[in-house]
């Protein structure tokens, strides 16, 4: 958790970076993207992590996500590549149905994961939507400034070749 809120913190700092050296909107969508990857990764150590405490508090021989996908042998990152996949698949999909959870426990979690999904979803497209509702008002705003200032020009009979220079920078 501690790491959480150093990761926000890294995040606003590079988002104070992006937007001197973008656009707002780009820059949003690159943090949008960096959050996403974040959550992906911080729900599939949630996910390993109660499976694991799942086989080391089980006194049964239940089938569970883990004996499912047979990780005994696995190295400790490709454990992970495998609950990154399934966490993945959760959130952002309906899941493809080839790692299913097994015990009633990763049915929750993965339940939870679907509405996670959704909430990212929704705020994916109020991102957008934003982004380019802000846009629009930008550029109805310019027009509106650059229209003032064909009409100050031709108020004070400016000419041509000074005014299509002033349109040309402005």
């Amino acid at each position: 958790i501690l790491r959480f809120g150093h990761c926000t913190k890294q995040v606003k700092r590079l988002s104070i970076m992006l937007t001197r050296q973008l656009s707002a909107p780009v820059s949003r969508a690159v943090v949008a993207a960096m959050m996403i990857l974040y959550l992906s990764h911080f729900l599939a150590c949630v996910f390993y992590y109660i499976v694991r405490s799942q086989n080391e508090l089980q006194t049964t021989s239940k089938p569970t996500w883990e004996n499912f996908m047979k990780t005994d042998d696995m190295k400790w990152y490709i454990k992970y590549m495998y609950a990154l996949y399934f966490t993945t698949q959760t959130i952002f999909t309906v899941g493809y149905g080839d790692y299913l959870p097994m015990t009633i426990t990763e049915k929750n979690v993965a339940s939870v994961f679907t509405l996670i999904g959704a909430i990212v979803f929704a705020l994916i497209i109020a991102t957008v939507s934003s982004t380019i509702k802000n846009a629009n008002i930008s550029s109805t705003a310019s027009r509106q400034r650059r229209e003032k200032l064909l009409q100050y020009m031709s108020t004070h009979q400016v000419s041509t070749s000074v005014a299509n220079c002033v349109l040309t920078y402005y």
